[in-house]
């Protein structure tokens, strides 16, 4: 018989036991939302190149429901790669919001964790010693600005007028083949055409 006082609604200590699954420990907890989405990471270097700057608005672009975040080491020398600077001062790319206090995953490439000290230190161990090696990063939300969007959208849009137009040509200029080859011999008897 369960001794649980009716209005605790918490879980009884039976009820904590993990189900394991492929090894791993299935909790018995339903979150009460999950979030799901998709970003890219940007380092200091990746954008080099003028080319490198517009694949980067091409797939900012294509992607509008995914997040651009750039790091960029703090109080370093170089900032930033100069053609990501020049696409924000044109108005490109804004550049708009930044954090501190992130720092390279000690095991995972090109990822970041953000470690905040509290009052009594931080979280853990490995959290104290990515600390202390640094370096500190800022992540700095990279979006593509309404002005930039609107251009590659019209910009799609003659893109897509020159095709229909050249499908259009291409189809009338059949047309007239056909109509000649079929055409020719029956308007040369009927017109005592001779060659």
């Amino acid at each position: 018989m369960d001794e649980r006082d009716p209005h605790d609604t918490g879980p009884a200590d039976s009820d904590l036991r993990f189900q394991m699954h492929e090894g791993l420990p299935v909790f018995p907890l339903t979150p009460d939302s999950i979030a799901e989405s998709r970003f890219h990471v940007i380092e200091t270097g990746d954008m080099k190149r003028d080319v490198d700057v517009a694949e980067l608005i091409k797939r900012m672009w294509l992607e509008p429901e995914a997040e651009f975040y750039c790091y960029i080491q703090h109080q370093s020398p170089q900032p930033a790669d100069a053609a990501l600077i020049a696409a924000r001062d044109r108005g490109d790319i804004l550049m708009d919001e930044s954090e501190r206090r992130y720092y390279r995953h000690p095991e995972n490439a090109r990822d970041y964790v953000r470690i905040l000290p509290s009052a009594s230190g931080y979280g853990s161990d490995w959290q104290r010693g990515v600390v202390e090696k640094g370096p500190e990063f800022w992540r700095v939300t990279l979006k593509l600005s309404a002005r930039k969007r609107d251009e590659l959208n019209a910009s799609r849009g003659r893109g897509r007028e020159r095709m229909i137009s050249l499908g259009l040509n291409l189809v009338a200029g059949l047309i007239m083949f056909v109509l000649g080859v079929v055409l020719g011999p029956w308007l040369t008897r009927i017109l005592g055409i001779t060659q």
